[in-house]
């Protein structure tokens, strides 16, 4: 929630979010940097170490969203379509949205969709979730860490 002064805001939960996420840069660096030097770092489990690091940025963002909308009486659905646009459609609220939902529930879908990719065996909610995200990028292994760098 943030406060509105007659000169200006003061946003608490920006300035949280915003230190929240120097010390996910500098763990993500630290990260890059056993990446930059192992010769596998798929099979070290450093990819999913970075997976996780970025699926927490997006519940960051989702939460500061929440508390965003939630403190100005705004619909979530209406509050995750205003803003910038990405080039692919999509509102940044509503995939920074998908990509924390992604992230948090993932593991909870069905074991076959994940393996095949195939969306048809989601229900509607995944399957707007994956919509949302490949309007920005494909459904990987690492769709949240593919997700954050772009």
């Amino acid at each position: 929630m943030y406060l509105k002064f007659d000169d200006g805001f003061n946003d608490y939960d920006l300035d949280f979010v915003r230190d929240l996420f120097s010390l996910l840069d500098e763990w993500l660096d630290r990260l890059q940097e056993r990446i930059d030097e192992c010769f596998d770092p798929d099979q070290w489990g450093l990819f999913d170490e970075a997976e996780y690091i970025a699926g927490m940025g997006f519940v960051a963002c989702q939460r500061y969203l929440a508390s965003t909308y939630g403190s100005n009486d705004l619909r979530k659905d209406v509050a995750l379509e205003l803003g910038p646009h990405h080039s692919g459609g999509e509102s940044y609220a509503s995939i920074l949205h998908a990509a924390a939902n992604y992230w948090k529930h993932v593991d909870e879908w069905d074991a076959s969709a994940k393996i095949t990719r195939d969306v048809a065996q989601l229900n509607d909610r995944q399957q707007r979730t994956i919509r949302i995200i490949e309007s920005v990028t494909s459904w990987s292994d690492y769709t949240c860490r593919i997700c954050c760098a772009n």
